[in-house]
Order: C-alpha cells, then sequence, then structure tokens
C-alpha cells in the first residue's frame, strides 16, 4: 500500500536550498514559521547522538531522512550512515548539499525495507527523527519486523520527537486552536502536515510483538517541542539479545 503522505512530500515545502536555514525550513523544523535556532538544532543532534551512544564504528541508518539535515551531522560521528527517503525532491538536495563521504542516501519508501538488505543488514543504529507521525501502526509494526530480521542482534533504535497524543491540548492550546483541530482533523479528516498522535502503549505493543523493548524520554525544555512529543530509545528484549536475527547467524553481523 502506497504511503498516503507520499505525494504531500513531493511537494512540502519545494523551496531553494542553499543554507541550513534553508534546509531546516524545508523539512518543516519551524517555530511561527521561523528555524529553530542552532542551539536547538544542535540539542537535537546531541540527544540523538547521546541515545544512540554513537561511536565511530556504527553503521547508521536514517529511516525519513528528509534532505539530509540532519544524516550529515550524524555522519561526523559513524562510521557510516544510509539515509533513506521517498521524497525525491529532497533525497536530490540531500545528495547535493549534505553528502559527506561515508554517506549513502536512497530514494525508497522505508515501508519496504526489506528491498533494501543487502544494504542495512550490518546496521547497528537506526534513527528516525519527527517522522512517525507520517507512518500507520501497521506501517510503523513492518518496518520494526523488518528491522528485527535485518539488522544487529545489538541494534539500537531511536525514534525521537513523537507526536504524544496525551499531550495534544498542550498543542492545540488555545479555544481557537481547539477548535480549529476539531473540525478540520475530526469532522472533515484534513491534516494539514502535522500527522498521526500516538500513545505510548500503541508503540509498546507494537515493539514487543518485533521482539523489542522500549524505554521513553521527556524531551529538554530546550526544545520547542518538548511540551507535545517524546522520544523513545527501541532495543532487543532481554531474553532475545542473546539470539541472532532469523535467518541470520551471529557471525553475519560482527
Amino acid at each position: 500500500m502506497k504511503n498516503k503522505w507520499h505525494d504531500f512530500f513531493q511537494k512540502y515545502r519545494i523551496t531553494e536550498t542553499s543554507t541550513d536555514e534553508d534546509l531546516l525550513f524545508q523539512v518543516g523544523t519551524t517555530v511561527n514559521g521561523q528555524t529553530i535556532s542552532k542551539r536547538q538544532f544542535e540539542a537535537i543532534i546531541d540527544d540523538i547522538s547521546s541515545h544512540l551512544q554513537l561511536q565511530d564504528n556504527d553503521q547508521l541508518l536514517d529511516l525519513c531522512c528528509g534532505n539530509g539535515i540532519i544524516t550529515y551531522e550524524l555522519s561526523k560521528k559513524v562510521k557510516q550512515v544510509i539515509g533513506v527517503d521517498f521524497s525525491d525532491p529532497y533525497i536530490k538536495v540531500a545528495q547535493q548539499l549534505k553528502n559527506n563521504h561515508n554517506t549513502l542516501y536512497m530514494l525508497h519508501d522505508v515501508t519496504h525495507l526489506d528491498q533494501l538488505k543487502i544494504h542495512i543488514q550490518k546496521c547497528n543504529k537506526v534513527v528516525n527523527y519527527a517522522s512517525l507521525a507520517y507512518l500507520t501502526p501497521v506501517q510503523f509494526k513492518k518496518i520494526l519486523g523488518d528491522l528485527s530480521l535485518m539488522t544487529s542482534s545489538d541494534v539500537k533504535i531511536f525514534i525521537g520527537s513523537i507526536l504524544d497524543k496525551s499531550k495534544i491540548w498542550k498543542f492545540f492550546n488555545s479555544p481557537k486552536r481547539k477548535i480549529t483541530y476539531l473540525f478540520k482533523h475530526v469532522l472533515l479528516r484534513k491534516d494539514p502536515g502535522l500527522g498521526r498522535w500516538w500513545t505510548k502503549k500503541e508503540i509498546e505493543g507494537i515493539a514487543r510483538q518485533a521482539g523489542f523493548e522500549c524505554k521513553f524520554f521527556t524531551q529538554r525544555p530546550l526544545l520547542h517541542t518538548a511540551h507535545y512529543r517524546m522520544d523513545v530509545l527501541i532495543t532487543r528484549n532481554e531474553e532475545n539479545l542473546s539470539m541472532p536475527p532469523k535467518g541470520t547467524s551471529k557471525d553475519k553481523h560482527r
């Protein structure tokens, strides 16, 4: 099934880009139409790096990498990065402006990772930042299932900046915003680009089915998203830590 957001992100903020500010604007990392500060962006990179415990021998997979603004910074901390996104305009910008020597960008739908097995089977770290909103539970389940089969036995998966359903009214925090949300999103089922709100229970349940466990984090107050988003680190559950992914051998991932 084609991702319903596929066409949206072929056209969303396709503007001329040359600076980091342009790139942040293009992928919607903004507050009231203005790109976030350098300090906030550095905090995002630091949070991803810290939660994944990135090291210079890591093989990192960046799912929904967009135009590479985050991918590029992370590439400085690891051995190799593979960035995957289904937006042709974004991937072209990433290849032109954010292409490090150890970075490979691939135009591909992340819900079909099984087709990229040869490229990602050695990855031991995975990041998906501010993009879970554009996946359904069924799609997320398939992604984790694919990752369970294709990545290293000690893989760490960081899903960052998730819309937290328990904090939805902290985002729609005025009578006008609440009414707009209820009318457009609930009654008319129109979404201007925000995407799906998730609960911890949903994420935990899907992760558990794929043999993973979750640890949730509150975002640091510095971040402009802290009042309505959450982060989660996903790892294999303890009983599966000593087992290689199905269809592989332990030696294959060493």
